[in-house]
């Protein structure tokens, strides 16, 4: 667990926050940037992969891309798009969305950040 300082709250959940832009029950986008320690690309893109192959046949999903800076190794972009966040909680649910929030949580350099889109159409 995080310490925090007295005046501190905790962040939102990614929930929370699609909540609170009401987008929990409409198609959203998410980008999501990741820094993987150098050690650890090997292990991590199969698990991206994995997780593309697996996430692009979820009823729920949209979208999943899964993008590389071939200018700074390590650093990676995810486009994802759900339908809704009953969408995203099934794709939250499966194994191989754990094992790569997994990977992450030990093999990132640093925390990862979480952009919430809504479409404008």
């Amino acid at each position: 667990s995080t310490l925090l300082a007295a005046d501190e709250k905790p962040a939102p959940s990614l929930q929370d926050r699609l909540k609170a832009a009401a987008l929990d029950s409409k198609t959203f986008t998410l980008v999501v940037e990741f820094t993987v320690k150098p050690e650890s690309i090997a292990k991590m893109e199969k698990l991206m992969l994995e997780a593309y192959t697996q996430t692009n046949k979820e009823p729920g999903c949209k979208l999943y891309d899964v993008h590389r800076n071939p200018e700074q190794p390590g650093k990676y972009v995810f486009l994802e798009r759900f339908d809704g966040l009953k969408g995203l909680e099934a794709h939250l649910a499966t194994q191989y969305t754990k094992d790569l929030l997994a990977g992450f949580g030990t093999e990132s350099s640093e925390p990862p950040k979480i952009m919430v889109l809504d479409q404008m159409k």
